[in-house]
């Protein structure tokens, strides 16, 4: 009965502010103040206890918010990082410090929230907290930690970043609010994602072996 009350209170606190579960933790997390040196660790830090789901947003959104660069790789290898931190169940993701100690632009910080929040606020009217938590758990995140590393390989190939980062996208968002019905659409993107990088190798190696028979 009390937790029900404390989240009545916070679903009241975030429709009085104007913003959801997702782009409230999206803006607390990226709001470095005025002054202050901007790194990788920094935001980490910055995550709390939905870090996991955190970061694996903001690693996923760049794929299908256009930015400038080849982003693929490091992105997918970063995500591959937290997969594999998951998968050894992990409380809390950790990087190098080399890694950690690089710095982030505050102009990259602002265009993914002033590009991902319009997006991420039609989402939160699809989600609910704590539905069927229990797929959100620490067990069921190890488990989910295999496809989310075959989708950053294919992130890193790349097969497609689109699909795969969709897939990874909605994952984050149900570790996020805990909501597993979220994490089950998930799976089931992740698989389709996964057999349309398969096709699209398959289709590869035929390509190449047609072309290769002709001449």
């Amino acid at each position: 009965m009390a937790r029900r009350m404390v989240q009545g209170e916070q679903s009241a606190t975030a429709r009085r502010s104007g913003r959801g579960p997702i782009t409230r933790r999206l803006v607390q997390a990226l709001h470095i103040p005025r002054g202050e040196s901007v790194t990788i660790g920094i935001i980490l830090d910055r995550l709390g206890p939905d870090a996991f789901g955190i970061a694996l947003l903001l690693l996923s959104l760049p794929m299908v918010i256009p930015m400038p660069g080849p982003i693929g790789f490091p992105l997918g290898c970063l995500i591959g990082l937290l997969a594999i931190q998951a998968l050894r169940g992990a409380k809390n993701p950790t990087l190098p410090t080399f890694i950690r100690e690089r710095p982030v632009s505050r102009r990259l910080l602002r265009s993914i929230l002033v590009r991902s929040l319009p997006w991420m606020a039609r989402a939160e009217r699809h989600v609910r907290e704590e539905r069927l938590s229990w797929l959100t758990g620490r067990a069921v995140r190890v488990l989910l930690a295999v496809p989310v590393l075959l989708l950053a390989v294919a992130i890193i190939l790349p097969l497609g970043n689109s699909i795969p980062a969709v897939a990874l996208i909605v994952l984050a968002v149900g570790w996020i609010v805990r909501d597993g019905a979220a994490v089950l659409i998930a799976f089931a993107l992740s698989i389709a994602a996964l057999a349309w990088c398969v096709f699209l190798v398959i289709a590869g190696v035929t390509a190449i072996d047609w072309l290769a028979s002709i001449f």
